[in-house]
Order: structure tokens, then C-alpha cells, then sequence
């Protein structure tokens, strides 16, 4: 009966220091997951606070950009493009002004060039239609002409024939690409491109009488300049 105590006893202890371990375990790990939490706010208020510090220098970034494009004097519209300008050179041009010669090797022909194309601008060559671009540069160039005078052999020319046209010191050579007859309300002829092309327009049929009610179109791509 003494072994049996003794054995009890012994096994009384061991259950009572488990307990204990499991006690402690217990506390430690209810203790570690309220230290999880109570720093839970450090921790987002950290990252919060690096939200903020990122946002004012991003601030600060910008403030930088636009006091420095002020002071380099930087048009808006060439930071969110790349489209080259148009060219300066006749910015100053005025009504009636001369500005080059046309030249028509198939035909043999030449004639001078006048921004405009009033009556007035016709009866004395080949009229520049003022809202369209200067020879040579990247869009629609449009210049018209009398049928019955400078224009009047307009319908010999076919596609590859050659168009030149002489400013100052440069040659803007022009290839035809094709030829068109439109109704005279047609506003095609002048619509802008995404290329250098030269239009010459006039009336059409060019034996008709009286008001013409369509227009002879011959259009031209640049293929050289000098």
C-alpha cells in the first residue's frame, strides 16, 4: 500500500506541473497577442505617416516643375506635344503680296504666285488660298487659277508630271498624284493633310459659259526641296 501512495503522490506532482507549464504558456501567448494589438496603431500610423510624407513631396515635385517652367517661359501646348510648328517665315505676308512662281515643265509654263484670291489676285497670276499653308510645309497647300488664263491647259497634266514651285532662295518640287473634277461647293479641295501636298483648282468645264459649276482638281505630293 506505501509503494501504491508513493506512486500516487508522484503522479499528482507530474499533473501539477504540467498544469503550471500549460498556465504559463497560456499567459505568454494571451500576453504576446495583446502586444500584437496595442501595436497595431504604431504600425498603421507609420505607414500613414509615410503616405503623407510621399504625397507633400510629390507636392513639392510639381510646385518644382511649374516654377520652373514659368521661369524657361514654356508654352503649355509643347509639353503635351511634339508636333512641329508651322513655319514664321510669312507670318507677316499681306493681301496681294507676291510670294514665288509656279512652274509647269510638262506645259512649259511659269506664273507668278499672289497670297490671295480675289478677283484681283487672279487677273494677275495664280491666287495662294490664304487659310491653307505655304509651299512646302507639312499640310495642304492651295493655289487657284482663271481657267480661261493661267490655268487653262490644266486638264493636259496626268499623274507623275512634275509641279514646281520657287520662294526666295528655295525650290519645292511637287509630283501629281491625281486629278478630279468636284462639284464648285466641294470643300474637300482645301481640307487639311498629314503630308506636304500642293492643290491646284479652277473652274470646270473649261469651254463652259458663264458660272462654272464645278472645279478641276490636280493634287501633288512634295517630293524634293532645295
Amino acid at each position: 500500500m506505501a509503494v501504491k501512495a508513493r506512486a500516487y503522490k508522484k503522479k499528482n506532482r507530474l499533473l501539477t506541473l504540467l498544469s503550471v507549464c500549460l498556465a504559463a504558456a497560456g499567459v505568454g501567448l494571451t500576453g504576446f497577442a495583446l502586444y500584437k494589438l496595442e501595436m497595431l496603431p504604431f504600425s498603421l500610423t507609420a505607414v500613414e505617416q509615410t503616405l503623407v510624407v510621399n504625397q507633400d513631396l510629390f507636392v513639392e515635385q510639381q510646385e518644382v516643375f511649374v516654377n520652373l517652367k514659368n521661369q524657361l517661359h514654356i508654352p503649355e501646348a509643347s509639353i503635351h506635344s511634339t508636333k512641329p510648328e508651322k513655319s514664321t517665315a510669312f507670318q507677316n505676308i499681306m493681301e496681294g503680296d507676291f510670294i514665288g512662281t509656279l512652274q509647269i515643265p510638262a506645259l512649259d509654263q511659269s506664273f507668278p504666285i499672289l497670297h490671295g484670291t480675289s478677283d484681283e489676285h487672279l487677273k494677275a497670276g495664280v491666287g495662294h488660298y490664304a487659310q491653307s499653308v505655304m509651299p512646302g510645309e507639312e499640310d495642304n497647300c492651295v493655289l487657284s487659277g482663271h481657267r480661261d488664263t493661267v490655268f487653262s491647259d490644266l486638264g493636259d497634266l496626268i499623274a507623275g508630271d512634275l509641279l514646281i514651285i520657287e520662294m526666295a532662295d528655295r525650290l519645292f518640287t511637287y509630283q501629281i498624284s491625281g486629278t478630279r473634277i468636284v462639284d464648285k461647293e466641294d470643300r474637300t479641295v482645301i481640307v487639311p493633310t498629314d503630308h506636304a501636298v500642293l492643290t491646284l483648282t479652277t473652274c470646270y468645264p473649261f469651254a463652259f459659259i458663264g458660272n462654272a459649276p464645278q472645279r478641276y482638281v490636280v493634287t501633288a505630293d512634295l517630293v524634293d526641296n532645295e
